[in-house]
């Protein structure tokens, strides 16, 4: 097996990215974060979810909540 890097794959890549991350993952450790966020070339966006991860419909509840306020600020 060959050794993979997500810094490295997110550095090719030209496609905008949208970051989820929560801050108390067990899985992958929150800190993995910031070395792909920096090596992100791309147009990006950061969402650090306070807790664990969570389920997938709850993320997207507060993402789309996190994107009506952000309109409503700018709009």
């Amino acid at each position: 097996f060959k050794t993979c890097s997500a810094a490295d794959a997110v550095a090719k890549s030209v496609t905008p990215t949208l970051f989820i991350h929560g801050t108390a993952d067990d899985f992958v450790p929150y800190s993995m974060i910031e070395d792909v966020w920096e090596a992100c070339s791309a147009e990006k966006e950061r969402l650090d979810v306070a807790g664990t991860m969570m389920r997938l419909a709850d993320m997207s509840r507060n993402i789309l909540k996190v994107s009506v306020m952000s309109r409503q600020k700018t709009g």
